[in-house]
C-alpha cells in the first residue's frame, strides 16, 4: 500500500521521519520545509516528536543538526530528478542550513535565496537585528523545475499600470524608436517624424492598432503612444526580494503563520499542476491550502495532535484524507539508513558494512579470485554483473561492496589486484577490468548509471560499485533480474507483467 493512493491531499499525524521512511523513492515533486528553528529560546525541537529545554546549547545544536540532516537525506531520496527542496529560514541560521543542504544535495545544486522583508524588531546598540527572513532553494539536478514568470501583485499592477479605462488598467509606451529604416518613416494621421526616428510598426499595423483602440493621444502630447494592458502583460520575472507580497497572515492562528500569497508563489515557481508537494512540518496547513487551490496534490505531516483543530480551520477536509499514526505504522519502512552529519566517505562505508546486507547493499568477497580454489575464477565477475543488473532494474538502485564477507568482515582485494594486474598490482588495473566487463556486458546504455570507488580501511582495499536505477529494462542473457531482499532474483512471466503494471511501464 502506498501512502499516496488517494487523489486528494493526505494529512498524517505523526513524526515526520516515520512518514518519510515509508514513502517511495523519487515520488515527490517539491519538498517544502519550514522547520522549528534552533535558536537560543528556552525550548527547541531536537526531533519531530520531542522538545527539550535547559540543556547545553552546543549539545542542542548538535542534536538539531543531526535531526535536520536526517530530514534532508529523506527529502533527497524522495524527490524526483526534476524536483526541488525549499527551506524557510532566518539569517542567523542560513550558514548552518547551507552546510547541511550542501552536504546532502551538493553545493552546486544551490539555486536561489529569496529575501522576505518582515516588520522591524527591537534594536540594540550591541548587535544587528535582521529585518528579513529567507527562502533557500536547492534543486536535485539541472533539469529541476523552475517557472520564473509570476503574476504581478495588485500593488505592483497599480504602480506599473497607472491608467484605467472600461475597468482595464494600462500604461503607455512610445510608438517611435531611433532607426534609419526609411520604410518606417512615414506620415501617419498628420504626424511627421524627424530623420533618425521611425515608427515601431508598419503603417498597416498602426491602422490596425487604432481600430483596436490601442493608440493613446492627448492634446498636450507631441506624438501618439501605445496602450499596454495589464491583462496582456500580467507576469514578470520574479526578483530575489519579495517585498510585493504579504508574508504572514495578520490574523493567523500562529504568530508566524505564513500567508497563502507567499506559499502560492513558491508552489507556482517550483511545481506544475498535478505535482505532489510534501510538507514535513505542516503547522497550520498553509502549504496544503495553497497546493490544493493550485491543483497540486499534498502530503502534510504534523506531529502535534492538538494542531488538528487549527488544520481543520485552514483546510477543506473534504479534500483531505486523514491518516492516523497507528495506521501509518502498519506500512513497511522503505529506507532508514541515515548517515551522520560531517561523516567522511570512509566512515559512511564502515557504517554501511556494519548495517549489513539489505535491499540496497550487497557484499561480495571478491571480484575474480576464488579463495577456496586459491586461483583466478572467471565465473565470479559474471555473478557481479547479475547483481548489477538486479540493482539497475530495482526501484532504488544500490551498492555492491567487493572485498567484504557476507558476515561483514573485511577481506580486502589483495589477491584480486594481484591476479588482475600482475605487473603494477594496483587498484587501477582492477578498476579498468570492472569497467570493461560492465561495458562488454551491458554496452554503453548504463554507463552513466554506474560509478566505481575504492577505499582503504585498516590497510585493506575495498571497492564500491554504485548503481542508479534504470528507466529502461535491463536483460542479462535473456533473463530479467531484480533485487529481492538481499539477493538477485529472476521473475516468472506473470511476476514480470505485474511489476511493469505497478511501475506503469509500456511494454
Amino acid at each position: 500500500m502506498s501512502i499516496f493512493d488517494s487523489k486528494k491531499g493526505v494529512l498524517i499525524l505523526s513524526d515526520c521521519l516515520a512518514v518519510m521512511e515509508r514513502l517511495e523513492d523519487k515520488s515527490i515533486d517539491l519538498v517544502y520545509l519550514d522547520p522549528p528553528w534552533n535558536t537560543t529560546s528556552s525550548c527547541v525541537f531536537i526531533n519531530s516528536s520531542n522538545m527539550i529545554s535547559d540543556q547545553d546549547q552546543s549539545q542542542v545544536s548538535e542534536d538539531y543538526d543531526e535531526f535536520i540532516y536526517k530530514v534532508l537525506q529523506q527529502a533527497q531520496r524522495l524527490l524526483k530528478q526534476n524536483g526541488n527542496l525549499i527551506l524557510h529560514s532566518i539569517p542567523e541560521l542560513n550558514i548552518n542550513f547551507h552546510n547541511l543542504l550542501g552536504a546532502v544535495f551538493g553545493d552546486n545544486n544551490f539555486s536561489a535565496e529569496f529575501i522576505i522583508p518582515r516588520n522591524r524588531t527591537a534594536r540594540t546598540v550591541n548587535s544587528f537585528t535582521h529585518d528579513h527572513e529567507t527562502v533557500i532553494c536547492y534543486r536535485v539536478s539541472d533539469s529541476s523545475k523552475f517557472f520564473p514568470l509570476v503574476e504581478r501583485s495588485q500593488q505592483e499592477i497599480e504602480k506599473l499600470f497607472p491608467l484605467e479605462e472600461n475597468d482595464r488598467r494600462f500604461r503607455i509606451q512610445p510608438l517611435v524608436i531611433s532607426s534609419d529604416r526609411p520604410a518606417l518613416n512615414y506620415n501617419w494621421k498628420g504626424f511627421d517624424l524627424p530623420p533618425g526616428n521611425v515608427w515601431r510598426f508598419s503603417q498597416q499595423k498602426m491602422d490596425s492598432l487604432e481600430q483596436e483602440g490601442r493608440i493613446y493621444f492627448e492634446k498636450d502630447m507631441r506624438l501618439p503612444r501605445l496602450k499596454v494592458y495589464v491583462d496582456d502583460n500580467n507576469k514578470s520575472i520574479v526578483s530575489t526580494i519579495w517585498d510585493d507580497i504579504i508574508p504572514y497572515h495578520k490574523k493567523g492562528l500562529y504568530a508566524s503563520e505564513q500567508s497563502e500569497e507567499l506559499l502560492n508563489r513558491i508552489v507556482k515557481l517550483f511545481s506544475e499542476v498535478g505535482d505532489i508537494i510534501l510538507d514535513p512540518f505542516a503547522g497550520s496547513g498553509t502549504s496544503g491550502a495553497s497546493a490544493l487551490n493550485n491543483k497540486r496534490k499534498w502530503i502534510g505531516i504534523e506531529v502535534n495532535p492538538d494542531a488538528i483543530d487549527i488544520l481543520k480551520s485552514k483546510l477543506d477536509f473534504k479534500k483531505i484524507d486523514l491518516l492516523p499514526n497507528e495506521q501509518l505504522l502498519e506500512l513497511d519502512v522503505i529506507w532508514d539508513l541515515y548517515l551522520p552529519f560531517k561523516a567522511s566517505e570512509t566512515e559512511v562505508l564502515v557504517q554501511k558494512i556494519e548495517k549489513g546486507e539489505n535491499q540496497r547493499v550487497e557484499f561480495k568477497e571478491s571480484y575474480i579470485y576464488n579463495d577456496w580454489l586459491n586461483k583466478k575464477d572467471t565465473s565470479i565477475p559474471d555473478k557481479v554483473m547479475k547483481e548489477i543488473a538486479a540493482f539497475l532494474n530495482s526501484n532504488y538502485g544500490g551498492s555492491i561492496l567487493i572485498g567484504v564477507h557476507d558476515n561483514g568482515n573485511i577481506r580486502g582485494l589483495k589477491h584480486d589486484i594481484e591476479v588482475i594486474d600482475t605487473k603494477k598490482k594496483s587498484v587501477d588495473g582492477l578498476e579498468l577490468a570492472i569497467t570493461n566487463k560492465i561495458k562488454d556486458t551491458f554496452g554503453g546504455v548504463v554507463i552513466d548509471l554506474i560509478s566505481i570507488h575504492f577505499y582503504n580501511i585498516s590497510n585493506k582495499d575495498l571497492c564500491e560499485i554504485r548503481i542508479l536505477p534504470s528507466e529502461k529494462l535491463i536483460f542479462l542473457d535473456k533473463e530479467f533480474y531484480i533485487r529481492n531482499g538481499t539477493q538477485a532474483s529472476t521473475l516468472k512471466p506473470k511476476e514480470f507483467f505485474d511489476l511493469m503494471l505497478s511501475r506503469k511501464r509500456i511494454l
